[in-house]
Parts: C-alpha cells; structure tokens; sequence
C-alpha cells in the first residue's frame, strides 16, 4: 500500500498547471473536445484540465472550473462514447465493436 502512495504522489508532482483553457461548445462537446485533444499546441494530457463551457454564439456560461464543468464534460463523453458504434446491444447489455466508418473518419485509433 506504501508503494502505491509513493507513486500516486510522484504522479501528483508530474502534473503540471492547467492546460490551456478548453473552451467546450454546448451541444458539440465531442467534436469540440476532440478537437481540443489532437491540436498539439493546446492540449497536454500531463496538465489538468481547464474547462469552460460556451453556447453557440461563444457566450460563456459563466461557471468557473472547480472540478464541476470538468466533471460534466468527462460524463458527456462516457455516454457519447457508450451510445456510439463502439458499442452494440441492448442497453446494460453493450459489447464492443469494430467501428469501420469511425476509423476511417479518425474518430478513434488501435493502438497494440
């Protein structure tokens, strides 16, 4: 149990400052995140996130990231990600799938 504390807290000492501000559209979380994800330049997964949420015509919400628009946005994706062609069956009873037309739109990448 000791070890793992050594490590959490070695990960906890890599993290650096936030990324840059991600600014999340209402409606287009996906695109608007993958978006965000890919572009070099704006997003490094060792930072914490910084979220904020915009409407269509780039209005902020107003809501500061103390861990709630993060959250909302991590919740978004998970069921984006569930609902999409990844994933087939009856709800409670999904399974992957093989997601060709994702793959060939970039959506996603296998990675052995």
């Amino acid at each position: 149990m000791s070890k793992l504390r050594e490590q959490l807290k070695k990960i906890q000492l890599n993290l650096k400052k936030p990324s840059k501000l991600g600014t999340i559209e209402r409606g287009d979380e996906w695109g608007c995140f993958h978006s965000w994800v890919t572009s070099p330049h704006q997003f490094d997964p060792r930072h914490w996130l910084d979220i904020k949420f915009v409407d269509k015509d780039g209005l902020p919400e107003g809501a500061i990231d103390a861990g709630g628009p993060t959250l909302d946005l991590l919740q978004h994706l998970m069921t984006t990600i569930q609902e999409s062609n990844l994933f087939k069956g009856p709800p409670g009873e999904k399974y992957p799938s093989i997601d060709i037309r994702g793959m060939c739109q970039c959506q996603f990448k296998i990675k052995c």
